[in-house]
C-alpha cells in the first residue's frame, strides 16, 4: 500500500506515509519504507519540509521521532538549534534521530560541534551513534576525542572505534595517535573490538603492529 500511495499520489501522500513510518516496522520493511519516503522528499523538499517540521513539534514520542529523521533530508542550516534541543531529549531515540540530521549538514561547524558531544552521551546506542557519523561527517581533529572513548563501558562502542579512527586519520598528521590508540584497543578482552582495531591498523597501514 505505502508503495502504491507513493507511486500515486507522490508529495500528496506524504503526510499519510511519514505517520504510517511512525509506527514500529521490521528490518527490510523499514528500509523499502525508507527509500520511498526518500524519493517524495527529495523530488520535492519544499513541499515535504513543512509537514515534517509539524511532526517535530508535536508533543507525539513516535511522530516526533519520525519528523527528525525526515528533516536529514531537507535540513537547513537554520535548523541547527531545534536539533541541539532535541538533542538534550531525554528519549534516546530522539537524540539518536537529531544526530541523523545533524550529519546531513556538513561544513557547518555548529553541527559538527553537537555531534562530537554525543561521544559522551550517557546513553550507549547514542553514542555509538555519534561514532559511526564521524566516521562520515568529521576529520582528523575528531581523532582526539574519539581516542579517549577506548575506556568505553559498552562493547559495540569501542568495536566500531577502529575503523572510526582509522578511516578519519589516514594519510593526516594524526596517523601516530591513531595508532596507539588502536594499540590500545588491539589489546581489548573482547574479540569484536580487538577486530575493528585490526581493520582501523590495516587503513593506517601500520603493518609492523598487524604483523
Amino acid at each position: 500500500m505505502v508503495y502504491i500511495l507513493a507511486g500515486l499520489r507522490g508529495v500528496a501522500a506524504f503526510p499519510l506515509l511519514l505517520r504510517a513510518f511512525a509506527r514500529p516496522l521490521r528490518g527490510d520493511d523499514r528500509d523499502n519504507f525508507c527509500a520511498w519516503l526518500a524519493d517524495i522528499m527529495e523530488t520535492d523538499p519544499a513541499a515535504c519540509r513543512p509537514i515534517i517540521l509539524s511532526f517535530i513539534a508535536t508533543g507525539h514520542h513516535d511522530l516526533r521521532s519520525a519528523g527528525l529523521w525526515a528533516l536529514g533530508y531537507v535540513v537547513q542550516s537554520n535548523d541547527v538549534e531545534l536539533l541541539r534541543e532535541a538533542l538534550a531529549d531525554p528519549d534516546p531515540r530522539i537524540r539518536q534521530d537529531a544526530l541523523g540530521a545533524l550529519s546531513s549538514l556538513k561544513g557547518d561547524r555548529r553541527a559538527y560541534e553537537l555531534v562530537l558531544s554525543a561521544v559522551h552521551d550517557p546513553d550507549a546506542l547514542t553514542r555509538e551513534s555519534a561514532v559511526l557519523h564521524l566516521r562520515w561527517f568529521a576529520d582528523a581533529a575528531a581523532v582526539e576525542h574519539l581516542a579517549r572513548l577506548i575506556q568505553d563501558p559498552d562493547v559495540r562502542v569501542r568495536s566500531i572505534l577502529g575503523e572510526t579512527i582509522g578511516t578519519l586519520a589516514v594519510g593526516t598528521d594524526r596517523s601516530a595517535m591513531a595508532v596507539d590508540a588502536l594499540l590500545s584497543l588491539f589489546a581489548d578482552d573482547a574479540p569484536q573490538v580487538r577486530a575493528g582495531a585490526a581493520r582501523g591498523l590495516g587503513m593506517l597501514g601500520a603493518l609492523p603492529a598487524l604483523t
